[in-house]
């Protein structure tokens, strides 16, 4: 395995992947119907929810694979030693700043919502949410600061890693594979935390880490169809966007991009 190489290539992606994180968060969270006609009001539509709601939907995921590898990358066999040496890593690194921030945030829009009532001002829509959903909504469910469901995720897949290293070691590619499908298929888990978009690709990135295999090696080896199914999965998703098709071709476009993504900068 050559993990030189793939620290050199993940390092190169960072700055584009930060670029995509923002670039996700520029359009509203529905999907319109795209029409592919040359107008100005339709190239834009087109233009924006190619970036914003396809392309840059690579960052997360890219994210979950790496660091499901860097997770798992000291693992020498032992579950019980290795489990409390990374919670303990992680409740600094990922767990403290996650209840920090979503607390901020919410003494935030309690704070100026409170300024807004003593004007005389509407309240917006947060501060009722925040107010009434109750802590485990906004802490946890949907949390008030919504981009760190990412990290509430990943958080799970800490707490869940013993998991994921018996299933690597019981059911290996097999089990990849078997993800894979479910990730595919949209077959969500009905829990906050469990989206098989943090399963699949978490362990994904755990099985090269655990099996030693080389990542890169592998996914050069379906470069051409990965690109192939790259493009063609953008333009039937764009398609499609809007409908109930729309999410089963974006899971094929996003995992060949990732693999696309990673050649690429390979």
């Amino acid at each position: 395995m050559n993990s030189e190489k793939l620290s050199k290539v993940i390092d190169t992606m960072r700055m584009p992947l930060i670029f995509l994180v923002v670039i996700a968060h520029l359009a509203p969270f529905a999907y319109p119907t795209i029409k592919f006609n040359i107008s100005a009001n339709d190239t834009y539509v087109l233009v924006s929810e190619m970036f914003s709601h396809h392309i840059a939907k690579f960052s997360v995921r890219c994210y979950f694979l790496v660091s499901g590898f860097y997770f798992f990358k000291s693992f020498s066999g032992d579950v019980l030693p290795f489990y409390k040496k990374q919670f303990r890593s992680r409740f600094r690194t990922i767990i403290s700043p996650y209840i920090i921030w979503n607390i901020i945030t919410g003494i935030a829009i309690f704070s100026k919502n409170f300024i807004f009532i003593k004007l005389g001002k509407p309240v917006d829509d947060d501060f009722g949410i925040l107010m009434n959903a109750g802590f485990y909504h906004n802490i946890w469910e949907v949390p008030i600061n919504f981009p760190l469901w990412y990290l509430r995720d990943l958080i799970v897949m800490v707490l869940i890693s013993p998991l994921i290293i018996y299933f690597i070691k019981y059911f290996r590619a097999y089990g990849i594979m078997g993800l894979a499908i479910l990730y595919l298929a949209f077959i969500e888990i009905p829990v906050p935390g469990f989206s098989m978009t943090a399963i699949f690709f978490f362990s994904l990135g755990a099985y090269f880490s655990l099996e030693k295999r080389d990542m890169l090696k592998l996914f050069d080896k379906v470069k051409y169809p990965a690109m192939g199914l790259t493009f063609l999965f953008l333009y039937l998703s764009l398609k499609a966007s809007g409908t109930d098709y729309h999410e089963y071709f974006l899971r094929v476009f996003i995992l060949a991009g990732v693999i696309s993504m990673f050649n690429l900068f390979a």
